[in-house]
């Protein structure tokens, strides 16, 4: 038998049962160890059982050993190696019965390409068979009953018939002896005489088969069976004639039926490979990543968007990169465990978020949704399902919220030291860079002074402990420009040399002047997100005006520490000295002035910070509002923002004397703004009961307790 094409169907294996669950046609799938792969409802209802106690056995143990060794194994063999294999048998089928049936076994390719396994389907043509016997059998009575009472003979001598029985009148419509004496060519269609002629004449024996002229013209095919032999010494030629009408009519229908069933198997082919090529459009061009995975951590199938959120260039090369999905992929590899449990618990996993590393060691934040795919005993076979790029939705809010809360620590920061180390750290947090510096303008010298840092080698700290006036990142910083990039050993030699893969540097800015620089460093990252770079530079030119304003605050308060030695020592000779009294006076004037022009300063500073929260912070908060959140992200932006709305509202200035805790300040900013207990604590996650004793606590520290005035309306009052 000729090498068929190998049937190759979609790598979606759900797909496939449900094509083939559609054809009322036993069909199973066996691989190459003769076990069963997978089975159809209708092959289980002819065996009458369940595709479970199918799915996992072997063919010898469902057909028997002998059965299996006569008349299927040699079959499955043959189809192993590329042909396509057809048998018809008489099939014991289990709960069906016995089926006289046409097998055809076609090989089935898996996504290596590789042929594995089996498919067999079972076509039932016990009608056909049934009507074919009995053709034999009529054939077989027939001619019988010719041999005993020469029904519809012929007997022919030089080509005329010389006797013919009542059965050949019959046959060709004539009576008594109106054939007798006439050539025997003269009943045979015109087209078909000089054929039947020779065969008469060279006395070919063998039966063949032509067609019949009636009397009345008619046509119809016969089957001639002669024999040679003498009689009185004459050679006579005596033959045998059987109308094959029905066995035309019925060797028709079969023909069309089983041309039927050839098409409507090609039909459905043609169906599945459509819906193959329409899976695989959707699977290629996904903007989602897809996957199937093994719980043992490789990667069975993934699309060009999975690689692409990983930074690999195509399919292949990422999962010849991905040995095991827990330590290449995961960020936290305990993750990945808890996936597997949320999988095999549930049989499904919605919106898992997790950290994930790139090739070029770089972190995202994924969302996975999944489902689990078992065998027929339960066996986890593989998972499957979308991954979602979030990092930018998650950078977005993470940059809020950290922002935010380095506001809030930078304003009850008292020295330079511990600010700068406050922001070089939200730096390190945001960027996830490892180390990194900041630098201060010399207003002696006009260069950059290195005043702090964190994770720097001693050398590197050396190397660009002072930057001098005119060299590259001066020139940066002097034009007010950041920049990203990839150290060169041309344009940037140190950074190069200490072996840093990526720097980021960004001028600090008080009004329009450059008073120092942020940078960062990693020998880990190749490349940072936008949305990073923007909150780095955000923070920088943030930090310039914070670190102004520490540095005024220490000179002034050394400043007031100066006049006030200097106040003791006049009043010390203001007992003594007259003049002294005046000086002292001046002094206290001085003094006076200069505390004037710190609370203008701090009234300044407060002022420059309300409005870049205002300004830095509002719209970014603004934007990922108007980006796709689900509920509960909505509602932290929604608190990101009252919190943020707040913060630069006279409100919290107006109760900070009442010395509430964070957790009272939290509370009563929602009760200001009409939030019910039962918001508040889903708000919060608290229970109501701790809600209710935090209200009680406000109101007693607002000396509202032993009277009924309405706490909402009284926190309002207070702006």
């Amino acid at each position: 038998m000729k090498v068929v094409k190998k049937i190759k169907l979609a790598s979606n294996e759900n797909l496939f049962h449900t094509i083939f669950e559609a054809v009322n046609l036993p069909i199973t799938l066996i691989n190459n160890r003769y076990e069963y792969e997978w089975v159809n409802a209708c092959y289980c209802r002819a065996q009458g059982t369940k595709p479970s106690d199918l799915i996992g056995n072997t063919v010898p143990a469902v057909w028997g050993q002998e059965v299996f060794d006569d008349f299927i194994k040699e079959n499955l063999d043959r189809c192993l190696e590329g042909y396509e294999v057809r048998k018809e048998a008489w099939v014991n089928f289990s709960a069906r019965g016995r089926c006289y049936c046409e097998t055809v076994y076609s090989p089935y390719q898996n996504p290596e390409g590789d042929i594995a396994s089996v498919i067999v389907v079972t076509y039932d043509i016990t009608d056909r068979k049934m009507a074919e016997e009995q053709i034999e059998n009529s054939e077989r009575r027939f001619r019988n009953l010719s041999e005993a009472s020469l029904e519809a003979i012929v007997f022919i001598e030089d080509g005329i018939i010389v006797d013919a029985n009542d059965a050949l009148n019959c046959l060709f419509g004539y009576g008594g002896d109106d054939l007798c004496g006439r050539r025997a060519t003269d009943f045979i269609v015109p087209e078909r005489r000089f054929f039947t002629d020779k065969r008469i004449r060279t006395r070919t024996a063998g039966a063949y088969e032509t067609f019949g002229l009636r009397k009345d013209g008619s046509t119809f095919p016969i089957e001639v069976n002669p024999r040679e032999f003498e009689h009185d010494g004459k050679k006579l030629r005596v033959s045998a004639v059987r109308d094959l009408t029905e066995h035309k009519k019925i060797e028709k229908q079969l023909r069309d039926y089983r041309e039927h069933l050839e098409k409507l198997v090609d039909e459905r082919t043609k169906e599945l490979k459509k819906s193959e090529e329409k899976f695989r459009n959707i699977f290629e061009n996904a903007v989602e990543g897809i996957y199937q995975s093994t719980p043992e951590g490789r990667f069975l199938t993934v699309n060009p968007a999975l690689a692409h959120i990983y930074g690999y260039k195509n399919p292949e090369e990422f999962m010849r990169a991905v040995t095991n999905i827990a330590t290449d992929i995961y960020v936290d590899p305990e993750r990945r465990k808890d996936f597997i449990a949320l999988a095999e618990r549930d049989g499904i996993v919605r919106n898992f978020e997790m950290q994930a590393r790139k090739q070029n060691g770089s972190i995202k934040y994924v969302s996975v949704n999944a489902s689990t795919v078992k065998d027929g005993n339960g066996k986890t076979l593989f998972y499957e399902g979308i991954v979602q790029d979030v990092t930018e939705k998650k950078l977005a809010l993470a940059l809020v919220t950290l922002q935010r809360d380095l506001a809030l620590k930078l304003a009850r920061v008292h020295s330079l030291g511990e600010g700068l180390a406050q922001v070089l750290q939200a730096a390190i947090t945001i960027s996830g860079m490892e180390c990194g510096g900041i630098s201060l303008k010399n207003s002696e010298t006009g260069g950059f002074d290195l005043v702090h840092s964190t994770g720097l080698t001693k050398n590197f700290q050396k190397k660009i402990q002072h930057i001098l006036v005119g060299s590259f990142t001066w020139s940066q910083m002097m034009e007010k420009k950041g920049f990203h990039i990839r150290p060169i050993k041309k344009l940037t030699p140190i950074a190069f040399q200490e072996g840093f893969r990526f720097i980021s540097v960004m001028p600090m800015l008080r009004e329009d002047d450059v008073i120092g620089f942020l940078c960062m460093a990693s020998k880990v990252l190749t490349e940072v997100p936008e949305q990073v770079r923007i909150g780095l530079e955000v923070l920088a030119a943030e930090s310039g005006n914070i670190i102004a304003r520490i540095k005024a605050r220490e000179q002034l308060e050394r400043e007031i520490l100066a006049r006030r030695e200097a106040q003791d020592a006049l009043e010390s000779e203001h007992r003594n000295l007259g003049e002294a009294h005046t000086a002292l006076q001046e002094a206290n004037t001085a003094l006076k002035v200069l505390l004037k022009h710190r609370e203008e300063d701090k009234k300044e500073l407060e002022e420059r910070f309300l409005s870049n929260v205002q300004r830095l912070v509002m719209p970014y908060v603004e934007k990922l509002k108007k980006s796709a959140l689900d509920p509960v992200q909505h509602m932290s932006i929604d608190f990101i923002e009252s919190n943020l709305s707040e913060l630069v509202s006279p409100f919290l200035k107006s109760i900070q004397g009442f010395k509430f805790t964070p957790r009272q300040l939290e509370v009563a900013t929602l009760i200001r703004e009409g939030r019910t207990t039962k918001d508040i604590a889903r708000i919060l996650n608290m229970n109501e009961r701790a809600v209710e004793i935090q209200r009680l606590m406000i109101r007693k520290k607002l000396g509202l307790n032993k009277d009924k005035t309405n706490l909402q309306a009284f926190l309002k009052s207070l702006s």
